[in-house]
């Protein structure tokens, strides 16, 4: 189907790119059905909203745009009309989501080639970013999972004991994506870019899908989902020491570079001398 729907997307060629006009297509995901929207991203200089409509039935037949809301058999198509002097603007920051769209999307046209490099630079993901992100991850999830646990659920109560987990959820996400360096994209479509990602732990799938699904006010609910989450962050954590991103004790190595700062218990006692010293000094 998404082949099909590529080859949809051919009959609007030499009609729509009358002027320097570049579209990555959504359908790079290979997950289109027959009834789906194609969302595209077009470019457009100069930008003009009257090249192609926000949203519409392409009529090949008839060579037209129709409403969305037509009942006609056509290409169903949401545009994104971006102008592209703005984007092409070095000062101009492209939203995260954008970049994991992208840099992820299907380029369909570029006659100059000038889209292409431009969303190769804009959505660089540096080692920095990838490893500042890794090591929030793992800090903030080691510090719901396991340091916590039923310890939540009896000072806090259910509602804040399923929210912590939620955003252990989330935490675990954040890291899978910077493992593969790939940016953030709209949370309704992010399930279908992290199933899609190269690894991910075993039965990742079935996992969060008992997850998603045991939420309840019982505690044995909760204490399910505490367990998968917990299993899912040990393969995670396991993953990052066989591929040597990090060595024997990812959690801790990510803590000293998340925390490098002057009064830490591992330089507690280098804290207390400065501490002495300016003390001494105001006297």
């Amino acid at each position: 189907m998404t082949e099909k729907k590529r080859e949809q997307l051919e009959q609007l060629r030499n009609w729509l790119f009358v002027k320097d006009t570049a579209v990555i297509g959504a359908v790079a995901t290979n997950l289109t059905e027959a009834s789906d929207t194609l969302e595209v991203a077009i470019f457009l200089h100069p930008l003009d909203y009257h090249i192609v409509p926000a949203e519409g039935v392409w009529l090949p037949e008839e060579n037209w745009f129709d409403s969305a809301y037509s009942s006609k058999q056509g290409i169903r198509l949401a545009f994104r009309r971006l102008d592209w002097h703005t984007w092409l603007n070095p000062s101009f920051d492209w939203p995260e989501t954008d970049k994991g769209l992208l840099s992820n999307g299907w380029l369909f046209h570029d006659p100059q080639d000038k889209v292409a490099p431009l969303i190769k630079r804009k959505s660089y993901y540096s080692d920095q970013l990838r490893f500042a992100r890794l090591d929030e991850a793992l800090v903030r999830l080691d510090a719901l999972l396991m340091m916590s646990g039923t310890a939540d659920w009896e000072k806090h109560g259910p509602a804040i004991a399923h929210d912590r987990l939620q955003a252990a959820y989330r935490y675990l996400v954040d890291g899978l994506f910077a493992l593969h360096r790939r940016w953030q994209v709209p949370r309704e479509k992010e399930m279908q870019h992290l199933l899609a990602l190269p690894w991910l732990p075993p039965q990742f799938e079935a996992r969060i899908l008992e997850l998603q699904t045991a939420v309840s006010p019982s505690k044995d609910a909760y204490e399910e989902r505490f367990h998968t989450l917990k299993l899912l962050f040990q393969d995670f954590t396991a993953y990052l020491v066989d591929s040597g991103d990090y060595m024997t004790m990812p959690v801790d190595q990510a803590l000293l570079r998340t925390t490098d700062e002057p009064g830490r218990p591992w330089n507690m006692e280098d804290w207390q001398k400065h501490w002495q010293i300016r003390r001494l000094s105001t006297h």
